[in-house]
């Protein structure tokens, strides 16, 4: 599959969808795409933007995250962190919400380029942040971010940050923009 004339990096193919990451490309609007398979090659348009940000979900709404752990309480990676969400077992593992003072992580994709640039397909070996200011909203209030950039997995994003007080409990709206772009809003994050 190409797009723009450069090749993407397939993630997941079968007879009905098509899971890549987008080559880099400094080419906005709308972009030539071709995908060849065994009976030939289908072209198509799509419109190409700098920026296209939004987060992984576990559900229909709650972010997809964890939280560090460094006493070793977690209950996943040998302790090392839980998995960010309502606290309980709702989908068939253990999930906790986040409270004041946690550190958590949030993985999400389309905040743009980073520095240095990560190759499509390519994990980031090192710290990769985004080049433009990433903000964030938590309840309405600004939250800023000790990290957001490339992730050691490919194509994917984290937006590393530590909880403060006074953002409320229970499922919370979640807001991410970057270069004049915003997340849907209709994602939230889990706080006790």
């Amino acid at each position: 599959m190409t797009i723009d004339g450069k090749p993407a990096f397939l993630y997941y193919v079968s007879p009905t969808l098509i899971d890549l990451i987008a080559p880099a490309d400094s080419a906005t609007g709308t972009v030539p795409v071709a995908v060849t398979a065994a009976a030939g090659t289908a072209n198509a348009t799509l419109t190409l933007s700098q920026f296209g940000p939004s987060f992984f979900i576990l559900d229909s709404k709650h972010v997809a995250g964890i939280i560090l752990r460094t006493n070793g309480s977690g209950s996943q990676g040998g302790g090392t962190y839980d998995f960010l969400g309502p606290t309980g077992n709702s989908l068939g593992y253990a999930r906790v919400a986040a409270k004041a003072g946690d550190i958590v992580e949030l993985f999400a994709n389309g905040f743009g380029p980073t520095s240095p640039a990560v190759p499509a397909g390519q994990g980031s070996s090192g710290a990769a942040p985004a080049t433009n200011p990433v903000t964030l909203l938590i309840n309405k209030l600004s939250v800023t971010p000790s990290y957001a950039g490339a992730s050691s997995e490919a194509g994917i994003y984290q937006i590393n940050l530590t909880i403060p007080a006074g953002l409320g409990t229970g499922d919370v709206p979640l807001v991410a923009s970057v270069g004049g772009a915003q997340t849907p809003s209709t994602v939230f994050i889990s706080l006790q």
